[in-house]
């Protein structure tokens, strides 16, 4: 009896540690969605931003859509926070750019650790890091 439940206990201990390997919180769960939707990650809109970047100050803008988690929401001094996926994180602003033709968005509904969709532009260039400016901003269920 005692051998029984010592290999049923280790079975279940792989089993979790196989598990825990493959569930990383890093992982991204939503990699079907590039698939169905042609959207992509955070690490793909970076490693992608179309044209060779352009000599400071100049900006290459490429609309994208993108999935990640949000983080460090109102830990700026700016109305934006943080979204990754695949290893990589990009800024993703959504307010206070109304003169260059972008509204700003609600994203009171928005909690750390939501998985999203945004719409917008991936603003690189040679200089300062890389920023998204969010056009649209849907919660993936």
């Amino acid at each position: 009896m005692a051998r029984n439940v010592a290999l049923f206990t280790g079975l279940l201990l792989l089993v979790g540690i196989a598990l825990a390997g493959c569930l990383s919180p890093d992982d991204s769960p939503l990699s079907w969605l590039q698939e169905l939707t042609g959207v992509s990650s955070v690490a793909e809109a970076l490693a992608s931003p179309g044209e060779e970047m352009p000599e400071p100050p100049a900006v290459q803008e490429t609309p994208v859509k993108v999935y990640g988690r949000v983080g460090n929401l109102g830990a700026f001094f700016c109305p934006c926070f943080e979204l990754s996926s695949e290893g990589d994180t990009v800024l993703v602003r959504h307010g206070l750019f109304g003169q260059d033709g972008y509204e700003d968005l609600d994203v009171d509904w928005l909690k750390d650790g939501d998985w999203i969709i945004v719409a917008g532009v991936l603003r690189t260039s040679a200089a300062p890091p890389p920023e998204l400016w969010a056009k649209s901003v849907t919660p993936v269920n």
